[in-house]
C-alpha cells in the first residue's frame, strides 16, 4: 500500500514538473504580441506597494524601433540597437525577478530596471527579447525561464 501511495506521489509531482516546464515554454516561445503595430506594448509592471509610497512611478514600453521609459509626463526613447544586455537581477518583487536593461547613450553604458509583466496571456515580454535578438543579434540576452520569471 505504502508503495502505491509513494508512486502516485512521483507520478503527480512528474506531471506538476511537466506542466510547470510546458508553461515556461509557452511563455517564451509565445512571441505572437504584435510590436510592428506602430502601437508600443507595455512590459513593466509596478509594485502595488511601490506605486502608492511614490518610489517607481516609471513604465516601460516597446515598438520595433525604441524601449520607452515613461515617467509622469515625460517619455524616453532608447533605440532597441543600442540595448546590449538584458538579465534578470537577484532582487524580486512580488515573486518576480526584476530585470536590468543596459544600453549605450552617448558613449556611456547605462541601465534601466523594472519588473516585466509576462504571463500566460501576455507575451509582450517574451516580445521585447525577440524584438531585441533581431534588431541587435550581439546583445547579451537572458532566456526567460522557470526559475528567472
Amino acid at each position: 500500500m505504502q508503495a502505491v501511495i509513494l508512486l502516485l506521489s512521483l507520478l503527480l509531482l512528474l506531471l506538476f514538473f511537466l506542466l510547470v516546464r510546458k508553461l515556461i515554454h509557452r511563455i517564451r516561445d509565445n512571441t505572437t504580441a504584435d510590436y510592428r503595430s506602430g502601437e508600443p506594448l507595455q512590459i513593466s509592471q509596478n509594485a502595488w506597494l511601490l506605486e502608492k509610497l511614490g518610489i517607481r512611478r516609471e513604465r516601460y514600453f516597446f515598438d520595433a524601433d525604441y524601449l520607452y521609459q515613461r515617467r509622469r509626463q515625460e517619455t524616453k526613447k532608447i533605440p532597441l540597437g543600442a540595448i546590449v544586455r538584458i538579465k534578470a537581477t537577484s532582487v524580486q518583487i512580488g515573486e518576480r525577478h526584476v530585470w536590468a536593461v543596459r544600453y549605450h547613450e552617448d558613449h556611456h553604458e547605462k541601465e534601466v530596471r523594472f519588473v516585466h509583466n509576462a504571463s500566460l496571456f501576455n507575451a509582450n515580454f517574451a516580445s521585447f527579447l525577440a524584438a531585441v535578438r533581431e534588431v541587435n543579434p550581439a546583445a547579451d540576452i537572458e532566456e526567460i525561464g522557470m526559475l528567472k520569471l
